[in-house]
């Protein structure tokens, strides 16, 4: 079982930890599986976008997208 980098999953289960809410209470509200979203917490999945989004939005958590690759021109705002 590899466990990934996934500080996303970090800050969901400290979110729903904060609110309170068990993970059927997150699950049943973002049409998310109970199971996809504690191996998403455990680091286990980095889960679907789609999924992801859905679960910070019921958490009231607006979803950032961080580049892998910083210096890449793609990645960088207009000055």
């Amino acid at each position: 079982m590899k466990v990934m980098d996934n500080w996303h999953g970090r800050i969901m289960r400290e979110l729903r930890m904060d609110r309170g809410l068990t993970l059927e209470d997150v699950a049943e509200a973002a049409k998310v599986n109970t199971e996809t979203i504690r191996r998403i917490e455990m680091g286990l999945s980095m889960g679907q976008f789609s999924y992801v989004e859905r679960i910070f939005k019921v958490l009231d958590h607006e979803v950032e997208i961080v580049p892998t690759d910083a210096k890449s021109e793609s990645f960088k705002r207009p000055q």
